[in-house]
């Protein structure tokens, strides 16, 4: 499975060559350090020391009733909230790309060992391993859309087509497939898209060489990809379900059929945008071996 194999590829940075490093070393000298003022400090110190009780009066509660009136819509907004984490590593990442172009440092950096594809794949995995807060807020929002399904809140929000149940065993049995089935697209949808964001912010550059069309070209591609994907495995899970005519439950037909065609579909991007990349940046297979050293 090319998804998987990726992934773990991407969330190994100490499995990189040089040009990883030589990309912190190489930003760690010409990025400025900021000037500090000593009464922002002081206000800074204050601010932290009162922080604590000022979130125990007022922040509690307000956070308590936020979440627990977002709480049955979280799950549907999750694939929104997973777009725009890959929204930000396709534009962050396909500029830097091509900003290498502009200041024509690109063709030195993409003749070390790992080549072109090494270039693009370090710029990548440095911005995923240097964003974890940000990371983290993603995984939390997944782990409250993952509560919200398990407490049967969403289930009806994510599977549009009413429930026809036919006794109580089969009223069981469908809840907990469809609320397992929810689970699992919510876990691929993040996986996935971060793959997916991850080679379209390594492919675009390689066509579109200067900054400002290399990031539109890959937040629109992106966005194109996840609005299709999500369309046409919506329609074809919708049609089997619709057609499940003789089936005790079409919306459990529906969640696992969505899980399915959204996985297929997404997953045949993965490789097609895959090994497009690999043939546009002419890796060689010992390039790869160094790269990811995963035989990908």
């Amino acid at each position: 499975m090319i998804t998987w194999r990726l992934w773990r590829a991407l969330n190994r940075p100490t499995g990189l060559t040089a040009v990883y490093y030589h990309l912190f070393l190489r930003r760690g000298f010409v990025e400025s350090t900021p000037y500090e003022i000593p009464a922002l400090n002081l206000l800074a110190a204050l601010l932290f020391a009162l922080l604590p009780a000022a979130f125990i009066f007022f922040g509690v509660p307000f956070v308590f009733t936020a979440f627990t009136s977002l709480l049955p819509h979280t799950a549907a907004a999750i694939p929104l909230v997973v777009t725009a984490y890959g929204l930000a590593l396709c534009i962050i990442v396909s500029g830097q790309i091509a900003h290498e172009h502009d200041v024509g440092i690109y063709e030195t950096l993409g003749a070390t060992s790992p080549g072109a594809l090494g270039l693009h794949w370090a710029y990548t995995v440095r911005w995923i391993a240097r964003q974890r807060l940000l990371r983290w807020l993603l995984l939390g929002v997944v782990a409250v859309g993952t509560f919200s399904a398990l407490l049967g809140l969403v289930s009806s929000q994510i599977t549009p087509v009413p429930p026809v149940l036919a006794n109580d065993s089969s009223l069981t049995i469908a809840r907990l497939v469809t609320t397992a089935a929810v689970i699992g697209q919510l876990w691929l949808d993040y996986i996935q898209t971060i793959v997916l964001s991850s080679l379209i912010a390594m492919l675009v550059p390689a066509y579109a060489r200067q900054e400002s069309n290399a990031r539109l070209g890959a937040a629109a591609a992106l966005v194109s990809l996840q609005l299709g994907l999500f369309l046409i495995s919506s329609l074809a899970a919708l049609s089997l379900a619709l057609a499940a005519s003789a089936l005790p439950d079409r919306q459990m037909v529906y969640a696992l059929a969505a899980l399915v065609m959204r996985f297929a579909f997404r997953e045949g991007a993965i490789h097609l945008i895959w090994r497009q990349l690999v043939r546009t940046l002419n890796a060689k297979p010992s390039e790869l071996d160094t790269l990811v050293n995963a035989g990908l």
